[in-house]
């Protein structure tokens, strides 16, 4: 060991004068928390001792957030342990997800559609009517021509290969001859009670009857017609086995009063005759489902179909339909296997994070529920384990829905609620997808740099808030002016949500001006300009200044920021390490420079006032070192600190209150710091007292000048 140096003996006596009133537990707490800036052992030369950081009691099973309750290098290892793993996960998951949807589903929608939708039908050159699209219909009777001349012909009579093929008699039904048809259609509606809305006294002579909307309570369930059949008696959902749809006016029960078509075309059109003489569309009726199954054996993708042509109250036909592609069985193949073991290592990863949850539940206690990253893994957590029972109950039940559609080959293959449930997994899944992707940020917050994103927004976090109050509030208030004044005319405006949206789209520069000038030509463009004032210029450039703002404080705070050891010197620090212990090289460890740690004289300023030490004292300890109060206090600096502080024992702490000069010096400097406080108390007075003195003779002055400018002004007259 070297010996001591007069520096270092001087700021042991300086210590023991400075320190005069305070005792060996001041000292203590005052080394334990100098310490505190460091997390790993470490050894100066020119020190008599080895500083040694306070090892905690140690904890099994560290995650990443319990690892910044101990050390910065627990924090890297463990942030480096789990990104890893996590990588894996990640990747296993997206394979999982990915494998769900592919390319070819978009393709055979699109030839459905073609198939059906976008196809004229309905022309009659001699009569003078020009053909129409599925697009195009507005009254019943486009409906039934749809029905029976373009659905009719395209999936009873396929001339795919040929105009002159007919191949209903050779082959089963299809669509584009590739796409099997799954038992036959069917045709469905539902319809609403003659009583279900009241008619005004001055119309009751002119109107006996009145058809409401479509909901649960106006729904009507008599019988009608013939009386015959399913076509004419109610069927409720458990007997018709349909979901519920959503349409553009109103959302459709599953039951209601449906036939099952003939498996021969001639014998379909013929039903769809006789329901079409016999009145079956009535004014009761709100809705027309048509309703099939397909599968595609080439891609092994099912797809279901719904048209639904709408009846509102308003008259006329709104034309829709919903076609979904999903995958319900699996061909396990070479790929399927790997996707299959890539499911398995996601589920296995998603029970090893519950684990980690509850560890941290148990470590943090109710800190667990003050931490974002908490709500994230729970997320997650509660994704994957839905995504998993909606897995397992299509696996379960496949087999059941395609054994019914083969035993049944004349009715309704009916796969709607499974194909439902494969969609909702889909879903769930693609969302879990997404909140993996955004836990990488979790891991990527041991840098600094890496970090700015989750600082800024923590930083602005309430000032966005604010904001958003006030951003709120004069759009909800736009939003509702453009329902009520364009709502009856532009379709955009026709509801407070379109509203909304429609008002989203124009921040974006998505807007058609030209629509609302021909709804009100006055309030239109009060409206439209007011709005990109206040909204696009004033509101979005105040949110857009919040966040700038808060990004420069977070980088600013990034650039005085103490230096932290850093992942990749704590990988070489690590890999010289074990270069060294496999002896392949002649390496030596010492000559490995270790990243220094700083430390402000802010925090050391901080620690000595919490140990006691007044504000002179510290100011005095400042000087004598030198140490600049805006620079960084060095490894070394605290270290000679520490060792100093070790070397004051309760021995010396009393030595030092029997030293009758050391205690008349530190009386004398604390007499003077008094009475210089007093002289500037004084001084400040004064200058007070000469500052309203000095107000008090303008304030004359200026009452002297304007009763001389009267008097000037008399004596003139």
């Amino acid at each position: 060991m070297m010996k001591r140096s007069r520096s270092q003996d001087g700021l042991s006596n300086d210590l023991r004068n400075v320190g005069g009133n305070k005792n060996s537990q001041d000292v203590a707490r005052l080394k334990a928390r100098l310490r505190d800036a460091y997390s790993d052992e470490t050894s100066f030369e020119g020190s008599q001792h080895t500083v040694k950081p306070d090892k905690p009691k140690k904890v099994r099973c560290i995650t990443r957030a319990m690892a910044e309750d101990f050390s910065r290098e627990q924090v890297l290892f463990s942030s480096l342990v789990e990104t890893v793993f996590y990588i894996f996960f990640a990747i296993a998951c997206w394979i999982h997800v990915a494998n769900l949807k592919n390319s070819e589903m978009y393709y055979m929608t699109e030839a459905i559609k073609q198939g059906f939708f976008k196809k004229q039908f309905g022309g009659n050159d001699k009569e003078g009517i020009e053909p129409i699209t599925f697009a195009d219909i507005s009254t019943v009777s486009d409906m039934w021509n749809f029905i029976s001349l373009m659905f009719i012909d395209t999936i009873y009579f396929d001339k795919y290969f040929s105009k002159f093929s007919h191949v209903e008699e050779a082959r089963a039904l299809s669509v584009l001859y590739e796409n099997v048809v799954l038992g036959v259609p069917r045709i469905r509606q539902v319809r609403v009670s003659e009583d279900s809305c009241e008619i005004h006294p001055y119309f009751r002579r002119l109107f006996r009857l009145c058809f409401s909307s479509y909901n649960e309570e106006s729904e009507d369930k008599k019988t009608f017609g013939l009386g015959e059949e399913t076509a004419w008696v109610y069927s409720d959902d458990t007997v018709t086995e349909n979901i519920e749809v959503s349409g553009a006016v109103a959302t459709y029960g599953g039951g209601g009063f449906y036939l099952d078509l003939n498996t021969n075309g001639t014998s379909a059109l013929a039903q769809i005759k006789y329901l079409e003489d016999n009145l079956w569309i009535t004014r009761h009726t709100r809705a027309v489902f048509v309703d099939f199954s397909v599968y595609n054996t080439n891609l092994n993708i099912f797809g279901v179909c719904k048209i639904i042509f709408e009846l509102p109250p308003t008259g006329g036909v709104l034309p829709s339909h919903k076609f979904d592609c999903v995958k319900l069985i699996v061909t396990y193949d070479s790929w399927n296997y790997f996707v299959f073991i890539c499911e398995s290592i996601f589920y296995i990863f998603i029970f090893i994070y519950m684990l980690q949850s509850l560890r941290e539940l148990i470590y943090f206690k109710w800190r667990y529920f003050v931490r974002f990253w908490s709500y994230i893994d729970c997320t997650i957590t509660a994704l994957a384990i839905w995504c998993l029972f909606l897995m397992n109950y299509k696996r379960n039940n496949i087999d059941y829905y395609l054994s019914k559609i083969k035993e049944n080959p004349s009715k309704y293959g009916n796969l709607e609620y499974i194909s439902y449930i494969q969609g909702l997994h889909d879903d769930v899944a693609a969302i879990t997808l997404f909140f993996v992707f955004i836990r990488f940020f979790k891991y990527l917050n041991f840098n600094k740099t890496m970090g700015q994103l989750n600082d800024t927004l923590k930083k602005c976090t309430w000032d966005i808030m604010g904001f958003s109050i006030m951003f709120f509030i004069i759009f909800f208030a736009y939003s509702e002016l453009g329902f009520l004044l364009f709502g009856s005319q532009v379709e955009d405006f026709r509801t407070f949500g379109h509203s909304m949206f429609t008002l989203l789209r124009t921040i974006l520069g998505d807007f058609e001006y030209g629509l609302i000038e021909e709804a009100h030509r006055i309030l239109a463009p009060i409206y439209f300009l007011s709005y990109i004032f206040l909204v696009f210029f004033v509101l979005l450039n105040m949110f857009l200044a919040i966040i700038n703002d808060t990004y420069a404080d977070v980088k600013t705070e990034l650039a005085i920021a103490p230096t932290e050891l850093q992942m990749t010197d704590y990988l070489k620090m690590h890999l010289y390490k074990l270069i060294s212990a496999s002896k392949c090289c002649k390496f030596k460890l010492k000559d490995v420079k270790k990243t220094e740690y700083s430390l402000t004289a802010e925090e050391i300023r901080t620690a000595l006032e919490k140990c006691g030490f007044s504000y002179l004292e510290i100011e005095m300890f400042f000087a004598r070192y030198n140490i600049n109060p805006v620079a960084m206090v060095t490894e070394y600096d605290i270290s000679k600190l520490i060792t100093e502080l070790e070397s004051i024992t309760p021995e010396a702490t009393s030595e030092k209150h029997q030293t009758p000069e050391a205690a008349k010096t530190t009386d004398d400097l604390l007499q003077q710091k008094q009475q210089l406080k007093d002289m500037e108390a004084t001084m400040f007075q004064l200058a007070s007292k000469i500052d309203d003195l000095i107000q008090t003779i303008e304030r004359i002055h200026a009452e002297q000048n304007k009763k001389k400018g009267s008097w000037d002004s008399l004596l003139n007259l």
